[in-house]
Order: structure tokens, then C-alpha cells, then sequence
């Protein structure tokens, strides 16, 4: 058997004649561990393979996503999908064994769950384009009617200053890190940063929507995006949506809201109980939006009347993360989880402290999922 960066190469006669299969399917091609004449072992990016007939095929043998830098974490109807350093994968058993999801891009930078579809967002070098994922055959199919987004060169200038433009590897893809603003969707609108700008598009229309809001400020947030083993720094507007309604926080320390998918924006900084230098996160529990920002977490169902959510002793918790199950809000904050059910102000703590490092989290129906920097998926019964 002999391996090279992308084919294995396998005889069955001594070397006499050769055979060659395309492994690209495994990942990046390494050592191989002879049991005997047709049973080797060999790694790739989701795990162990295993071959019981002289390398004609190969089949997964581990269980688990370990040593792995985990960016994003989204479950759906039972499956959990992450999104790795080493590519797009899914788990139908809580994380026991994983399978690359077909059609993975190598330029995926962000997935998210709208109405039970999971979405994701392709950024190679040039405008981004979005799949949704078949959930017959965990199939990405690229949504080919949403437009090419054009950069605006009227903020061509002024998007330039302090802009450090890096390329970031993920798989085999190569994207711009001006690109890695995020993306929502709810009820067929299309809401996506890019080149620090909002824009919007809905079905039926023929091109984006420019919302009028331009991100000038520095992030000083990590990103879920890894190259040259180090973090990038977290680039983009914080958002969410839930209907006609748009909550943006921008990295100046302004919080921006929209009732008309944001044809009109009003500034809502004045009305939150303490001063912001940038946000973290904001999410949708039905009527109550809820934005993490470097001073705490505060809650709100107008816009106008906010509250601020603190520990049982009346201490205020910087969140990190923030993820929605069902009418319970889930957040990290010193590498705790913590819960707060709708309405209320006070988080409750779910585990003890974690020693990795904490990327992202998601919640499906009582099991907690955490991605790590280089450990993995974690998970935790809520039900103890």
C-alpha cells in the first residue's frame, strides 16, 4: 500500500500491478496500520477508516469528532451538523460517529437553522453563494436563483481604512476574511454582511437590497474562522431577524432596529441601561430579543424598555454565545453554560466549568453541544 496527498495506491500481487482510488472523500491521505494482507487502518479528517479488502474500500471505524477546531454547531430535527477545520460533517447519533456531508464546498463559512432547514453560506473569492441542505440524502443544493452580491464601490474608501484583508483556509477552500460577515433567514428573506455592509433579498427580486448600514468599527470579538493556528479576529454586524423585524448591533457600540426588514432604521443605543463598546450576540426567543454585549446581556420585547439578565446573586455575566431551544435561551460565559427561560432575568448555571477552549454551542430538545478549539464536540444531558 502506498499513500500520497490526495490517492492510495494498493497491490494485491507484490507490487507486480497497481491499483489507485481517489481518497479525497477521507481527507488528506497519511500512515497506514497493516493488520494483515486486507485489513489496514489508516486516519483521515473525520476519524479512523478501515479497509477489510486490500484497500478497495474504506469504511469509518472511530466514534466521535476529537482533536478537532469545531466553529459552528447547528441541530435540526435530531441531526447535528459542525462545521471543522476539516470540513462540513453530521452526526444522526449525539455524536458517536460522524459522516462528511455531501457536497461540502471547502469554502463554508457559516451555517445557520431557519424554520427547521439548515442554510449555508459559500465564500469563495468573489460574491458569496447559499445552499440549503437536503435532508433526503444530506445533500447541499445550491439555491442557483439568489443574485450575485456586486461590492459598492460608492464606500470603496472608506471600507479600505484600518482593513487588515487576510486569506482564510478552511478544507481545501481559500476565502477573504472581508467576506465572513454573517447571514440570517426567516420566512424567504435573505439577510447577509458583506464587505461590511447589510444586505437584504427576497424571492422574486432580481438583485440585493443595500439596508444603508455600513460597519466601520474594529472587532475585538475571536472569530469560529482558524488559520496560521491562531483565531482570526471576529469581523461583522451582530443580527438577527424575526419577521419584519431586524435587531443589528454594530461594532461602534450602536444597536440598530428595523419593523420594515430594514427599508428604515432607528438607533435603540440611547434606551439600554449602560453603555456599549461592542455586542457579542443577539438572538430571537418568539417576542423577546436578546443581545449580549461586553457589558452583560439585556432583554427587551419593544426596543424601547430593556432589562438587564444577572446571575442568582444579582451579578451581571458577560456572554460570549448565545443560542435559542424552544423558549429557552443558552449562553457561555467563562467556559459555563448558563440557561434563562423566556421572560425571565436571572441565568441559571447547566455545567461546571469546561478546560477547553469554547467556540460555539447548540441545544437539541435535553442534550447540550459544545465545540471546542481542538477537542472536539462536547455533550451534556440537561435532564441531570
Amino acid at each position: 500500500m502506498l499513500v500520497d496527498l490526495k490517492k492510495h495506491y494498493y497491490s494485491v500481487n507484490s507490487g507486480e500491478t497497481w491499483r489507485t482510488e481517489d481518497t479525497k472523500s477521507l481527507g488528506n491521505a497519511s500512515a497506514i496500520v497493516m493488520v494483515n494482507e486486507d485489513t489496514y487502518y489508516r486516519s483521515g479528517n473525520y476519524g479512523i477508516y478501515r479497509t477489510t479488502d486490500g484497500g478497495k474500500s474504506w469504511h469509518q471505524f472511530n466514534t466521535g469528532l476529537v482533536n478537532t477546531d469545531v466553529w459552528q454547531l447547528i441541530a435540526v430535527d435530531g441531526t447535528l451538523y459542525a462545521n471543522t477545520i476539516c470540513g462540513f460533517v453530521y452526526t444522526t447519533d449525539q455524536g458517536e460517529s460522524w459522516n462528511p456531508v455531501n457536497g461540502d464546498t471547502g469554502f463554508i463559512t457559516r451555517i445557520m437553522e431557519s424554520n427547521g432547514n439548515l442554510y449555508v453560506r459559500d465564500d469563495t473569492i468573489g460574491s458569496p453563494r447559499f445552499f440549503y441542505l437536503s435532508t433526503k440524502d444530506n445533500s447541499l443544493i445550491n439555491i442557483s436563483e439568489i443574485p450575485t452580491l456586486e461590492k459598492v464601490d460608492p464606500y470603496k474608501e472608506e471600507l479600505q481604512l484600518n482593513r487588515s484583508i487576510r486569506n482564510v483556509f478552511h478544507g481545501d477552500g481559500s476565502f477573504s476574511e472581508s467576506q465572513l460577515g454573517g447571514i440570517a433567514i426567516d420566512n424567504g428573506t435573505y439577510y447577509v454582511e458583506y464587505d461590511y455592509q447589510l444586505f437584504r433579498w427576497n424571492i422574486g427580486n432580481t438583485g440585493w437590497i443595500n439596508t444603508g448600514l455600513l460597519d466601520k468599527g474594529v472587532s475585538v470579538d475571536r472569530s469560529y474562522c482558524y488559520t496560521n493556528n491562531t483565531f482570526v479576529n471576529a469581523i461583522g454586524f451582530r443580527f438577527a431577524v424575526s419577521g419584519n423585524t431586524v435587531y443589528v448591533g454594530k461594532k461602534e457600540g450602536q444597536l440598530m432596529h428595523s419593523l420594515d426588514q430594514g427599508m428604515t432604521w432607528t438607533d435603540v443605543t440611547g434606551n439600554l441601561p449602560f453603555s456599549v463598546d461592542h455586542f457579542k450576540a443577539i438572538v430571537f426567543a418568539e417576542n423577546f430579543v436578546y443581545v449580549a454585549t461586553d457589558k452583560g446581556v439585556v432583554m427587551s420585547g419593544n426596543g424601547t424598555n430593556w432589562r438587564t439578565l444577572t446571575d442568582p446573586e444579582g451579578r451581571t455575566l458577560i456572554i460570549t454565545m448565545l443560542v435559542v431551544e424552544g423558549t429557552t435561551v443558552y449562553g457561555e460565559a467563562k467556559n459555563k453554560i448558563y440557561q434563562v427561560d423566556r421572560g425571565m432575568t436571572t441565568w441559571n448555571q447547566v455545567t461546571s466549568a469546561i478546560s477547553h477552549t469554547i467556540t460555539c454551542i447548540d441545544v437539541d430538545d435535553n442534550m447540550l453541544y459544545i465545540g471546542t478549539s481542538d477537542r472536539g464536540v462536547l455533550r451534556f444531558s440537561l435532564d441531570n
